[in-house]
């Protein structure tokens, strides 16, 4: 677990003495560290900004002081920032408003006390984060050994918790992602912790593959809703439809987004009304599922272009998960050709396969079109040609690729560099968070990397707001 410390910079040694003192009082692990001027400070908190609370005396030889704190802050912006001086003016109060916590008055003994119990209350604070943190790395741990899901993406874990807390409702559940991307494995992952939170050992899981209903009404009314016998020509026998079969469990429609207009008709009514009238009966049957439905990236477009009722999206989009393509998670290649070896190993002779990492260099070299389905069948053809060998060299996986797949351009036979090498250089990282206006989480979502890694790269540079204003104002 992470040390819970306090910087506290002022210029009286003997002020952080005595708060250390009355600190220590409470026996708790909190380390209390004094730095004696802004110089001293900055240079700590350059060396390690895993401060928890930083305490600053608004005049302790700094002529900016309002310069400094947006220094530290820029150094140090998760911590929780006090004032603490013997200035408690309504001028200097207002000075720091909306930079700091709060302002203590530190002459009088009353107000250092009650800075203390704000430390003590932030202490607690980061207790329980920490056990959160823990819990969700346990939690998250748990769920990948349980599940198919292979991964060590942040993003693909933030979709994983998100779905794990979906499980538990039966509100429609909306997967959007590109082709091969897992969305069945993350239905049957949702599905399944359905069934664990319900205590459900073997509820109902039906499959529709809406693509194969496209321009085909007819046969999409008898397959979903039923028929009765002699309803149409080779209606022999009476058939339940798939809803009916499905009621009582959960009902996955893949590839919503396949449907013809008057498919999606029939589908929103029967999602309205919760009743399906099979082909030929006069009477209506009513249903009960957990529907869970699967789109490629991209519906709204459909929607915007007509070909989507927006209705229907209204209807089925309440709860969302967005599956990244592998070329945002390329992480996760060694892990999936992994899975792949051991689990094709009886298809070659029980060989486990192992690529060197120029071989896996390579492969995250490339885009990903069809994404894990592309790279298992990459997987499959590499693990074959290469025969008897166990160890798979970068020269099989190009035999292979090259044969199938256009290469990534590189940023050497492209203006547009990519974003590994844009965070390198400060100049490039710093006019793609102009054009974001310094919303970082923005720029993070266009690259497809973790809000965490863009923090990283931007606290590296040390760039801020003012960075960007100043540049404007020239």
């Amino acid at each position: 677990m992470e040390n819970f410390k306090v910087l506290y910079i002022d210029d009286d040694q003997r002020v952080i003495s005595r708060m250390r003192d009355k600190l220590e009082t409470f026996n708790l692990p909190i380390e209390l560290i004094g730095a004696e001027s802004g110089e001293t400070a900055i240079k700590l908190l350059e060396h390690d900004p895993r401060y928890s609370v930083l305490i600053i005396d608004m005049y302790f030889g700094e002529d900016d002081c309002l310069g400094f704190i947006d220094e530290v802050s820029r150094l140090c912006p998760s911590a929780k920032k006090y004032v603490n001086s013997n200035d408690a003016t309504q001028d200097s109060m207002r000075k720091v408003f909306g930079k700091v916590e709060d302002y203590f008055d530190k002459s009088r003994t009353e107000n250092e006390t009650e800075l203390i119990l704000k430390i003590v209350k932030n202490y607690q604070e980061f207790l329980k984060e920490q056990r959160r943190g823990a819990d969700i790395k346990r939690e998250t741990r748990n769920i990948l050994e349980s599940s198919e899901i292979i991964t060590r993406s942040p993003l693909m874990i933030d979709e994983i918790l998100k779905a794990k807390q979906y499980a538990e409702t039966k509100f429609p559940i909306l997967i959007t992602g590109e082709t091969g991307v897992g969305k069945e494995v993350f239905s049957k992952f949702i599905t399944k912790q359905f069934n664990h939170v319900h205590k459900n050992k073997a509820e109902k899981f039906v499959v529709i593959n809406c693509a194969a209903f496209n321009n085909s009404e007819g046969r999409l009314e008898s397959e979903l809703f039923g028929h009765v016998k002699g309803s149409f020509t080779g209606a022999d026998v009476t058939k339940k439809g798939l809803f009916e079969t499905g009621s009582g469990g959960t009902i996955l429609m893949d590839e919503i987004d396949k449907l013809s207009r008057v498919g999606q008709v029939k589908i929103l009514r029967a999602l309205e009304e919760k009743k399906i009238r099979p082909v030929g009966s006069n009477v209506e049957v009513p249903f009960d599922a957990r529907f869970i439905f699967t789109a490629k990236s991209g519906i709204e477009q459909l929607v915007e272009n007509g070909e989507f009722l927006n209705d229907l999206l209204g209807r089925i989009d309440v709860l969302r998960i967005k599956i990244p393509p592998l070329r945002h998670r390329l992480e996760d290649i060694p892990l999936l050709l992994s899975f792949f070896a051991e689990n094709q190993k009886d298809q070659i002779k029980g060989l486990v396969k192992s690529f060197t990492d120029d071989a896996i260099e390579y492969l995250m070299d490339y885009d990903w079109s069809r994404n894990v389905r592309e790279l298992e069948s990459v997987y499959s053809q590499v693990a074959t040609l290469t025969g008897e060998n166990l160890i798979v060299e970068r020269r099989d996986v190009e035999i292979v690729l090259k044969s199938k797949m256009k290469k990534k351009i590189s940023p050497m036979e492209t203006p547009e560099l990519s974003w590994k090498k844009i965070v390198e250089d400060r100049t490039l990282l710093k006019a793609e968070l102009e054009r974001h206006k310094f919303n970082q989480s923005s720029l993070a979502r266009e690259w497809g990397i973790a809000r965490n890694t863009m923090h990283y790269w931007v606290s590296l540079h040390k760039l801020t707001k003012r960075d960007l204003q100043s540049s404007n104002a020239i």
